[in-house]
């Protein structure tokens, strides 16, 4: 029997016994001091104050502030029916229902007539345990008992259909897959959630409420938790120690929404001028200064999660705009124009869209799938996961995923590799590191559950079968090559910057630009099925690369590795003196070391004449931006100087200054920031 069913049974009896429990012990304790002798009378008047509080600020709508005062007096005392009913309601209108559902039934258990909403939870209760035919029972009895407001006429019918929902999701069967939680290299004792994978599954980014060095004293926000920092792990088999990536410096929230395929540019919140959208692009090896999105993505209304398209040319976003939507948060994309600037905002329109809210989305990097969140379509509560696909130029009707990916809770925030193997998502678990965790969705391909209908849930028969082909119940395929490349030096084969073209030879049409990373030459590009694609790589000093891929629709996913040499063109500075490096704080030459680099360079000048360059200094991440870029232009023009002495007309030099805007290594050690105290050259012409 599969492990998820297993742990349900094994909840199921467990909450019955309780709750046999509770039903013989528990009764109703009223806030009176005669029922409270081991208390003083500062204790229970203060406990009445944060009530009579909490139920004043619960009339006045801010559930947020309600609920705090409500559990205090809760820990005074634990058994009024009253007051866990108002906590429950609480919670529910924050969206948070297995805790509404857990208070409501402790104040159903001490008194069943103390509001007429606990009819209604009692029927969350058995929904949120898949338990759907005792739940619609309970919600039909609910909205034929006398007093219910139209509010709560409308909630329980919509429950209704979430159950009837779950039923044929139910029926359906679960998609194969495996769920487990990443280890301590990922989660802590904090909360981790909102999770983005670059498409080949190195990089993991996410979001953490952990603390910080930097935070400790200063980081809290209004809820009580640190504030929101973005973390990166990387992997070869096994994911390493996520380390602190954006938002160090920042301190508000800064979470990430989205990163494109190869995990250079990132998509991150950032709580500035009321929260707005930002892109932060990867330098060297660290992440450059978040610019923020224009005004046709980030309005006056509210912004969250995005995704890159495929060529890095469109962004899905979501946002509860009022003059484009259908109503709560919708689904839109913008796109570049020729200039490469963001433009042109698109609603995707009813078929993805609903009424309701859409708050999650992640486009696929095979340029044709869509997976979002949205509690508008035919869910079984909350918001759950739903995928739809671009045919023809109109967004196919989105289909649930069903189970086990989705649940009557809310299920957002789902990401999944190229391959479509790995999915990863967000969830709080009592068997979690801390309060929400990131788990991971190993799919499998060949088998699949018989229908875990409400008769068999608990049944010990093992719900596998083997099925070669089941398409209603299997993850969608992606056709697509993944396109795995390294740009080298043909004789070093030291790793190379590079540009890459990207072209669609059928329409005749330039897809879009690439850079290689800095570092290590490496690049990642998705090339969905159907097409006949052409790339030109080049580097300044070397001569260019042309590449040809034909990939038809029926071929499915591939990973193809490719190294692309590039020949020099004679134009290059020799190898070895691309960098001058400078002691700390200074801009005079680091001993005969540097003044014997500078010596050859001043010789390979002379014998090219046609050669002009760039002088380009830089700094490490010491001292203010100012003092640093006056520091960088220092450093070049000491270079610029030195050169002129020996012979070189200044003419053929540009000195340019760029502060520590541009590290090769890291800036959090002595060596690496060595390595980027430095000048380097970079040929023109």
């Amino acid at each position: 029997m599969h492990k998820y069913f297993k742990q349900m049974r094994k909840s199921l009896f467990i909450l019955f016994f309780q709750m046999i429990l509770c039903g013989l012990v528990a009764q109703n304790v009223e806030f009176r001091q005669a029922n409270f002798p081991n208390n003083t009378k500062r204790e229970f008047k203060s406990a009445v104050k944060n009530k009579k509080m909490g139920e004043k600020i619960l009339k006045a709508g801010d559930y947020r502030t309600a609920v705090n005062f409500l559990l205090k007096a809760q820990q005074f005392n634990p058994q009024n029916a009253e007051l866990n009913y108002e906590i429950a309601s609480c919670y529910e209108h924050l969206s948070q229902l297995s805790e509404a559902v857990s208070y409501a039934e402790t104040a159903y258990g001490l008194d069943s007539l103390v509001a007429v909403d606990l009819i209604y939870y009692k029927g969350c209760a058995h929904q949120m345990r898949y338990e759907f035919v005792p739940a619609i029972r309970y919600y039909r009895r609910y909205l034929s008992t006398p007093g219910v407001t139209r509010e709560g006429n409308l909630k329980a019918n919509q429950r209704i259909k979430e159950c009837e929902n779950g039923r044929m999701l139910l029926k359906r069967g679960e998609i194969p897959c495996k769920i487990y939680i990443l280890d301590t290299t990922v989660n802590g004792k904090y909360d981790e959630y909102g999770p983005a994978v670059s498409a080949d599954d190195s990089l993991l980014f996410f979001t953490s409420r952990r603390t910080t060095k930097r935070n400790q004293n200063r980081g809290y926000a209004s809820d009580g938790k640190y504030v929101e920092k973005i973390y990166r792990s990387s992997r070869d088999t096994a994911w390493q120690k996520a380390v602190l990536t954006l938002g160090a410096n920042f301190r508000g929230h800064m979470a990430v929404q989205g990163v494109s395929n190869d995990g250079r540019k990132v998509i991150l919140y950032k709580d500035k001028r009321g929260g707005d959208l930002y892109e932060s692009e990867l330098k060297g090896t660290s992440f450059g200064c978040a610019k923020r999105l224009p005004r046709c993505v980030n309005s006056k209304a509210h912004e969250t999660s995005a995704s890159y398209s495929y060529d890095g040319n469109t962004i899905y976003f979501c946002s509860d705009r009022s003059d484009m939507g259908f109503g709560g948060h919708d689904i839109y994309k913008v796109t570049k124009d020729e200039k490469g600037k963001w433009k042109n905002v698109e609603n995707l329109g009813n078929v993805v869209n609903t009424p309701d809210d859409e708050i999650t989305v992640f486009a696929h990097p095979d340029g044709k799938t869509l997976y979002f969140s949205s509690r508008g379509h035919d869910g079984m509560g909350g918001f759950d996961i739903y995928v739809t696909t671009l045919e023809n130029g109109k967004w196919t009707k989105p289909r649930n995923l069903g189970l086990p990916i989705n649940t009557p809770g809310d299920d957002i925030s789902f990401v999944i590799t190229a391959n479509g193997k790995n999915a990863y998502y967000a969830s709080a678990q009592p068997n979690g590191f801390g309060e929400e965790d990131i788990y991971c969705i190993a799919f499998k391909s060949d088998k699949v559950f018989v229908a875990a209908t409400e008769e068999n849930l608990l049944a010990d028969d093992d719900l596998y079968e083997e099925e070669s082909e089941v398409k209603e119940k299997a993850m969608p395929a992606h056709h697509m090559t993944l396109l795995n490349g390294l740009t080298r030096d043909k004789d070093s084969h030291s790793p190379l910057a590079a540009s890459i073209e990207l072209y669609d030879v059928d329409s005749n049409r330039k897809i879009g630009d690439f850079e290689t990373n800095e570092n290590t030459g490496k690049f990642l590009m998705s090339m969905p099925a159907g097409h006949h694609y052409h790339i030109k790589v080049s580097a300044p000093g070397y001569i260019a690369r042309e590449e040809d891929f034909d990939i038809p629709d029926s071929s499915g996913f591939q990973n193809k590795e490719i190294v692309i040499d590039l020949e020099s063109d004679g134009s290059r500075i020799p190898e070895g003196l691309e960098n001058i490096e400078f002691d700390f704080d200074k801009s005079s030459l680091q001993g005969s070391v540097a003044a014997e680099r500078l010596d050859r360079v001043a010789d390979f000048m002379t014998r090219n004449p046609q050669v002009k360059v760039i002088i380009a200094g830089h700094t490490d991440n010491m001292g203010t931006d100012a003092y640093n870029q006056t520091l960088s232009e220092s450093r070049a023009k000491t270079a610029v100087d030195y050169l002129v002495e020996k012979g070189i007309e200044r003419s053929r030099m540009t000195s340019k200054g760029y502060g520590k805007t541009r590290p090769i290594d890291t800036n959090d050690t002595d060596e690496g920031r060595q390595h980027n105290r430095r000048v380097e050259f970079i040929i023109v012409k």
